[in-house]
């Protein structure tokens, strides 16, 4: 049995009548079958508090649902945007307005318990699209420049806290990271440039090698091992002493 149709006929002061229009299919013969039936608010009431307390039963099923319909829905969806457009972003507009506070609290929370995940999502995005986020940067920089700028220096000198706190954050959070791309940045300038052979760790230094006039590469060895062995460059006798210290350590890492 299929219900075909299911329509309110009428509101009563004590319930509701619903005219249901079945499709009943029997020894592969279909034969349509209608029934009134009678709801009061009673059983109205008591699916309601049925639904409440499984809630969690409810929402699986909703998600299931959406699982074997995500196309037909999307599809759908997409559609009555299309045809409700203007009284969806009218809707939209006075509940932003009306909900500032809510959804910039809502934002924040989400963004934090699901931080990991987003910027995942943000990295393998940036990643499939690098070329083109590059250059509709480069187009939004070069098309509002004066805007850019402008709003920059009024966000910096109304946010300096908020500025400040993240920073600190984000350094202790990342600090190997940041002491590696100063490293980097600063062995650039030089003009030596950055190829490490091992990763960085806690209390190293990095040791350029300079071999073959090949400046950039290097090894990460202890701090204390880097200082026991005075060395210059330019001085191959001393060069070649470190050289021979740093890769004796590497070996029996």
């Amino acid at each position: 049995m299929k219900v075909k149709a299911l329509s309110q006929y009428r509101d009563k002061e004590d319930g509701c009548i619903f005219y249901i229009h079945y499709i009943v299919k029997e020894n592969g013969n279909t034969r349509t079958h209608s029934a009134i039936k009678f709801l009061n608010y009673k059983d109205r009431k008591k699916t309601r508090e049925r639904y409440k307390n499984n809630i969690e039963y409810q929402r699986k099923r909703h998600k299931e649902y959406y699982k074997t319909h995500k196309e037909e829905r999307n599809i759908w969806s997409a559609q009555y945007y299309i045809n409700n457009k203007e009284y969806i972003d009218e809707l939209q507009r006075i509940y932003r307005t009306n909900n500032k506070e809510q959804i910039k609290l809502y934002t924040y929370n989400y963004y934090y318990e699901n931080r990991e995940t987003l910027l995942e999502t943000q990295r393998t995005y940036y990643k499939d699209n690098r070329e083109e986020i590059i250059k509709h940067r480069q187009e939004q920089r070069d098309n509002d420049r004066e805007w850019w700028t402008k709003y920059n220096r009024e966000y910096f000198i109304n946010n300096k806290e908020i500025i400040s706190k993240r920073k600190r954050l984000y350094y202790k959070e990342n600090r190997e990271k940041i002491l590696e791309i100063n490293k980097k940045n600063r062995f650039k300038r030089r003009g030596w440039g950055y190829e490490p052979i091992n990763k960085y760790f806690k209390g190293s230094h990095f040791h350029h090698m300079h071999l073959e006039n090949n400046h950039a590469v290097g090894i990460f060895i202890p701090a204390e091992l880097h200082n026991s062995i005075k060395h210059a460059y330019n001085n191959l006798k001393s060069m070649n002493k470190i050289n021979e210290v740093a890769l004796e350590w590497l070996r029996n890492q």
